[in-house]
């Protein structure tokens, strides 16, 4: 849905036509994220078994946890 609330169409040939799908090799911007721009950051973190994680989100942004190995609780306060 767009902004006006009327549904916009998909474009996903375009999008699978700019997709690179060759994972990159592991890189660290000099800011210790794996990717940053104006917009947004990407990390990466290792967490063990009954360790918790505070992420920076604010009223303003949103936080995204994707889980690539394992499970866990995840437990938001606040």
């Amino acid at each position: 849905m767009g902004s006006d609330g009327k549904t916009r169409p998909l474009h996903i040939k375009q999008a699978l036509d700019v997709t690179k799908l060759v994972r990159p090799e592991k890189y660290v911007s000099r800011d210790g994220y794996l990717l940053s721009c104006d917009y947004f950051v990407v990390s990466h973190e290792v967490i063990t078994s009954g360790a918790s994680y505070k992420g920076d989100a604010d009223e303003r942004s949103f936080g995204s946890i994707v889980i690539l190995e394992g499970c866990a609780d995840v437990i938001c306060q606040g």
